[in-house]
């Protein structure tokens, strides 16, 4: 099995000088992005995103203003694919 990639683990040095692991679930960047009738740049905009952070776990966060442009229901289509993306109206 695959790990996923949102599942990040690293150790730290405690104040007491002992170190301590941990385990991080999610990406290590959240781009949030406002949206008004932008359901034509969603997918253009998601691979652009991949394209620069193709080396980093990241996620999409859509923020819709719940416009009649069905932005909302691109951004879940794409969700649908496997992109990283959650829109919030």
């Amino acid at each position: 099995m695959e790990e996923s990639p949102w599942i990040h683990l690293g150790m730290v040095k405690s104040d007491t000088g002992t170190q301590v692991s941990f385990q991080h679930v999610g990406p290590e960047i959240s781009v949030v992005a406002p949206a008004h009738n932008q359901r034509n740049n969603v997918r253009r905009l998601v691979e652009a995103i991949g394209a620069a952070l193709h080396d980093v776990s990241w996620e999409l966060i859509l923020v819709d203003d719940d416009c009649p442009g069905s932005t909302a229901d691109e951004a879940v289509r794409l969700a649908r694919e496997g992109f990283p993306i959650r829109c919030i109206r």
